[in-house]
């Protein structure tokens, strides 16, 4: 998408590049890197990360997905993944209380498994699992 005009009031935009249906990522495992990550509540009230992934898509290119993950106990199980599959702790750092920095996973190679879900009528992706670099399906954390 270029700028054709730079008209103080009007703007010329060329759409003619621009993809009218945003289409998934198949599902499968991919490289990734966490690159951002904001605190946030949930429609329910519950404290949420929703982080911000940096894909290596088939192609060579990269795609964003988003994650939504909850904090609450029944599903801190995603959390505990996360910390493993980015080795910044052990199976033993996390067997009790644990001072978590989301900036710690910023921009660690690992692995996460995609799916493709619906929400809304829109088709996108969604972090199944999330995985050590070196791993493979069998090598679930």
């Amino acid at each position: 998408m270029g700028l054709l005009n730079n008209d103080s009031k009007t703007k010329t935009v060329d759409f003619s590049q621009v993809k009218d249906n945003f289409e998934p990522l198949p599902e499968g495992i991919y490289n990734a890197e966490i690159t951002g990550v904001e605190e946030k509540e949930s429609s329910t009230g519950n404290p949420m990360y929703v982080w911000e992934i940096e894909v290596d898509n088939k192609d060579g290119g990269t795609a964003k997905v988003k994650d939504f993950m909850s904090l609450t106990e029944a599903a801190l199980w995603r959390l505990k993944e996360l910390v493993l599959a980015t080795e910044i702790a052990t199976k033993e750092d996390l067997k009790g209380s644990y001072d978590f920095d989301p900036n710690e996973v910023m921009e660690i190679p690992i692995k996460v498994q995609l799916e493709v879900s619906e929400y809304n009528g829109y088709r996108n992706n969604k972090v199944k699992h999330f995985l050590k670099s070196d791993s493979d399906k069998q090598g679930l954390v």
